[in-house]
Parts: structure tokens; C-alpha cells; sequence
């Protein structure tokens, strides 16, 4: 579904508006796509963060939440105050969320979808390597190309630190999702940005298809900016591909009905960039 009023740049040759209804059938294309993700509420079904934070500190929230939400502190100053008071071990955090973080509907699905399309997928968060990399390795997907901060989970309390930028608003929220995402191009075709949150309002600035849920979508409501609202990742499949985009390898004829099961995947993700790379690839992380 399309929401807003507004335009977004689409190499499909039409205009994304305000319509409710479905996309007509556009021609297959040989395109292959930029994807970058969104992890924390968008590959998973909540947010890890706050998951811990409810869990190790749930005195903290309510006065940080609202001192957020009135713009008295920055989001980086609201995680930096929420992580202090979060006293546990790194094994105990990875245990729980392990336990308790569940991926998002058809995200694997997607991942292959990706793959088998040779379009490429880069992992975006302003959350945690700590968190991330243990969640995706227990999914079987400890390849694909992740681009977030890190923490130091300690008894006494926790430390952050986030890639380093030159963006004079980077205590927005800690990690440029935009920067990062710059640092790829340039792309192999159209931008794709999948998200939820606020970090990601400064991440879709480019992008030519945007696939939003949650805070991000009333966001962008408010703003008249056409996006694609999705619950599952095979909601964001249907769409690409109503749109023309394909999930059979570009190489070959494509084939209406694109993902298929059987096909082999693409190239591997590009080497790190920075504080990017593979799920197990981190290299000098220091605590912030």
C-alpha cells in the first residue's frame, strides 16, 4: 500500500501517490536494487534496546522517554542515560535477547529474495553489534553486512560507542545512517530504505522507494512523503515486484513470479566499510 501524497523518485516510469490500491503490472526489470535495512523494529518484531532497558532498568524509561519526546535531550543522550543504569553481564543481555527477539515475518525470505536477485542488502542500526550479530548468527544469516554501534555490557554498567561522523547533527541519534549508507555508492541501481524508527528519517532523504512502519510511517504521514507501509517482509517482496523488481538472478531471462526457492544465490556482501562488515567481523570497538 502507498501512503502520502507527496512524490518519491521510482525507476519504474510512474508516480507513487497517494493511491490505496494496488500497483498495475509493470514489466519485469533486469534493475538490481540498493537495499539498506533498518534492524531494530523492522528485521525484528521489537526493539532490542528496549528490551533491555525494560528488563535491567526499567526505572530509567519513563523520565528519559519523556524528556525525548520533549526535546530536552537528544536520542544519543537518552540511550548514553538509559545504558548507564543497565548493570549485566554481556552473556546474560545476549541470553535474554536470544531468548525473547523474534524476526520480522518472510525477513529470511527477503534475504533470499535479495540474493537470489543479486540485488544488494546492507544492514543499517543504530543499535548494537553486541545484540545484532548473535540474533542474525541464530538465524543463519551471520553474512550479511551490518553498519551499527557496539556496547560494553559490564556489572557496573554499560558504555556505548557509534562509527565516527563529520554530520554536525550526529547526536541525533548516534550512528549517520545516512553517511554509512553514502559510503556504498555507488549503488548498483535504485535505493531502497526499509525502516521504522526515528533514526531512519534521515536515511530515506534519498531514496528512491521507501518501505515504512510504525513512528517512521506516521512520520512521513505527516510530511506527505509517498512510502509503501509493510507489516512483513513478504508484504515489501510483493510490493518490489509489483513494481517490477525481480528475485530470479538478472542475468538470465527474468520470469514473472521472481523469488524462486530453488535458485542459487548471488555474489557475498562487499568487504566492511568502517564499522561495518559481516556479522563477526568487529575490529577495534572501543566503549564510548
Amino acid at each position: 500500500m502507498i501512503r502520502g501524497s507527496g512524490t518519491a523518485r521510482c525507476y519504474t516510469g510512474q508516480t507513487m501517490s497517494g493511491s490505496t490500491g494496488a500497483s498495475p503490472p509493470v514489466p519485469i526489470q533486469r534493475t538490481r536494487l540498493f537495499i539498506a535495512c533498518d534492524f531494530d523494529g523492522t528485521v525484528t518484531e521489537r526493539d532490542t534496546l528496549g528490551m533491555v532497558v525494560h528488563r535491567y532498568a526499567p526505572h530509567v524509561w519513563e523520565s528519559v522517554d519523556d524528556r525525548l519526546r520533549g526535546g530536552q535531550i537528544t536520542l544519543l543522550e537518552a540511550m548514553r542515560e538509559e545504558f548507564r543504569q543497565v548493570r549485566a553481564s554481556e552473556g546474560e543481555v545476549v541470553e535474554f535477547i536470544l531468548a525473547n527477539a523474534r524476526l520480522r515475518e518472510g525477513f529470511q525470505e527477503f534475504v533470499r529474495w535479495v540474493e537470489v536477485g543479486r540485488h544488494e542488502l546492507v544492514i543499517v542500526s543504530a543499535g548494537f553489534r553486541t545484540l545484532i550479530d548473535p540474533v542474525l548468527a541464530a538465524a543463519g544469516l551471520s553474512h550479511l553486512h551490518v553498519h551499527a554501534g557496539d556496547a560494553l555490557f559490564t556489572p557496573r554498567g554499560t558504555s556505548l560507542s557509534f562509527p565516527p561522523s563529520t554530520a554536525d547533527c550526529i547526536d541525533a541519534c548516534g550512528h549517520c545512517k545516512r553517511e554509512t549508507i553514502a559510503a556504498h555508492r555507488p549503488f548498483p541501481g535504485p535505493f531502497v530504505y526499509i525502516g521504522d524508527g526515528y533514526s531512519d528519517r534521515c536515511a530515506i532523504l534519498d531514496a528512491d522507494i521507501i518501505f515504512a512502519r510504525g513512528e517512521l510511517a506516521r512520520f512521513l504521514e505527516e510530511e506527505n512523503v509517498a512510502h509503501h507501509v509493510f507489516d512483513t517482509f513478504r508484504d515489501v517482496i510483493r510490493e518490489l515486484e509489483s513494481l517490477g523488481y525481480s528475485g530470479t538472478d538478472p542475468r538470465c531471462s527474468p520470469r514473472r513470479g521472481g523469488f524462486r526457492q530453488s535458485s542459487p544465490p548471488g555474489r557475498p556482501a562487499r568487504p566492511g566499510l568502517g564499522w561495518g562488515g559481516p556479522v563477526g567481523s568487529l575490529a577495534g570497538v572501543a566503549p564510548g
